[in-house]
């Protein structure tokens, strides 16, 4: 357990480096919770709350899809679980009622958001997502398992642009680069830092390669690899 927190304190500290870097030229934070409520109202999916999808799982009637990449432990009753920038193999898993009822759910809230987008776009009528994703879902006290029924789905290798990962750039939903692979910085990360939050949100949305390359910064393997999301392309 020590071992753990040297480890994570060396990363909490790398992250940093390249954070305050940025921090002169960053703009100010946006307001997450104003953006994903327009978003909601302009594509005309429903954003839940950890409480009311629990509520809902009572009497389930619904697909409930993990759409989070990596890998991540999963709701209860979950019934699939596919990347959420794997949309034919979501529709396949929906099927072709476009009033059919389903809720989607990521780690944060920005993955399901993006998938339920796109469903959205192809006619579906009756998306849900989950607000705030399995962090809002733990914070609030509910259990997460590791598996989902009998059958796991494997991720193949995601590749991402540039302007994908800036895109994800708030502390709540944060993507950087490193030597050309994209990771997804935890919230929690930020939270416990002493240095402050705000040299983590201007490393969001940006590659910080040259900044470690510059201070001589390694982030250990065995813990980084853990929030990998995929494979930086031009």
């Amino acid at each position: 357990m020590k071992k753990y927190l040297v480890i994570a304190t060396i990363i909490l500290a790398g992250i940093a480096f390249a954070g305050y870097a940025f921090v002169n030229s960053s703009d100010e934070p946006k307001d997450n919770d104003q953006v994903s409520l327009q978003t909601s109202n302009e594509y005309n999916f429903t954003s839940i709350s950890a409480s009311e999808l629990r509520a809902m799982l009572e009497n389930k009637d619904f697909q409930l899809i993990d759409v989070h990449i990596p890998e991540q432990e999963h709701i209860k009753n979950s019934d699939a679980f596919i990347p959420y920038n794997d949309i034919d193999s979501i529709v396949n898993q929906i099927g072709d009622d476009k009033d059919a009822k389903v809720v989607l759910y990521c780690r944060s809230g920005s993955m399901s958001k993006d998938a339920a987008k796109k469903l959205v776009d192809l006619g579906y009528t009756n998306i849900y997502e989950l607000d705030g994703g399995i962090n809002e879902w733990v914070s609030s006290g509910y259990e997460t398992f590791d598996y989902i029924g009998s059958d796991q789905n494997d991720i193949e290798t995601n590749a991402y642009t540039m302007s994908e990962v800036e895109r994800h750039n708030t502390l709540e939903d944060c993507w950087t680069v490193k030597d050309k692979k994209v990771y997804e910085i935890p919230y929690e990360w930020t939270e416990q830092h002493p240095g402050g939050q705000e040299a983590f949100y201007s490393a969001c949305g940006k590659d910080i390669t040259e900044i470690f390359q510059i201070h001589n910064t390694e982030l250990p393997k065995e813990i980084l690899d853990s929030y990998y999301l995929g494979e930086l392309i031009n």
